[in-house]
């Protein structure tokens, strides 16, 4: 989990630098391609949200039965 942590923080600092990269371009197909790395980077990021959020699910409820209190 700590890997996708740290993915997840350059991921997330994609998102702010390619948007500021393609508010600098002068082309508008330079502009694009720059937003559309910078929508790629915040679709990672909700990616690694779901994962870690599963993974953390997953972990509680093995927690839950291990000390008996299992919900159902």
């Amino acid at each position: 989990m700590r890997i996708l942590g740290a993915h997840r923080g350059r991921a997330s600092q994609a998102i702010a630098l390619n948007s500021a990269e393609g508010n600098g371009k002068a082309t508008s197909g330079d502009r694009r391609r720059s937003f559309e790395s910078a929508r790629g980077s915040a679709l990672e990021c909700a990616a690694i949200q779901d994962v870690l959020a599963g993974v953390r699910c997953v972990v509680r409820r093995r927690q839950r039965q291990a000390k008996g209190t299992a919900r159902s």
